[in-house]
């Protein structure tokens, strides 16, 4: 019988998680680097106006992608979307409970939380193919995502209608932050 840590099970819940998150961000700041408007000298104002906003969380990023690229996140997923989304829901749900103290319904032990890490990686699984295969880049590759796309990627025509400056990219993350709580 396998013998668990007593806290493998939060521990990797957690980082799968913050990973997801992570790459939903990720690949959101790489769409907005493709506006024709910024170079890499324009990161760190990038950075400071997307951390300037307190209340930007994963489905505001979803949302700024599907917007950004016209790519909904589901056909980035593909076929699985509606079951690994209720998954990762689930998954965002006990997250909630269990960082807030929180009792949760389905008691989340060590097994169900190794469960839930199963669906996130394959959520990113799914996302990170079809992005790649769409946008050129996957959410996870280093050292950042403030590159241009590879040649081929047309992405940077919409990108910069939707954000043609700094100001642009501010008013559009407050919109943002404001229309999808």
């Amino acid at each position: 019988m396998r013998q668990f840590t007593k806290t493998q099970g939060v521990d990797a819940f957690s980082l799968s998680l913050l990973r997801a998150e992570r790459q939903m961000r990720r690949i959101f700041t790489y769409l907005v680097f493709q506006s024709t408007a910024f170079e890499r000298k324009d990161v760190k104002v990038l950075r400071d106006a997307l951390g300037a906003q307190r209340r930007i969380y994963f489905q505001h990023f979803e949302a700024g992608i599907s917007e950004l690229s016209g790519t909904n996140i589901a056909v980035l997923i593909g076929n699985q979307h509606q079951a690994l989304r209720k998954q990762l829901d689930d998954a965002m749900e006990a997250r909630n409970k269990i960082f807030h103290g929180q009792l949760t319904s389905d008691r989340n032990d060590t097994t169900m939380l190794l469960q839930h890490v199963s669906h996130i990686r394959d959520w990113c699984r799914q996302l990170a193919n079809g992005a790649q295969n769409t946008f050129g880049y996957d959410g996870f590759r280093r050292p950042s995502s403030f590159k241009k796309a590879p040649l081929g990627i047309q992405l940077s025509d919409r990108v910069t209608r939707l954000i043609a400056n700094v100001p642009a990219y501010e008013a559009f993350l407050v919109r943002l932050a404001r229309e999808r709580l």
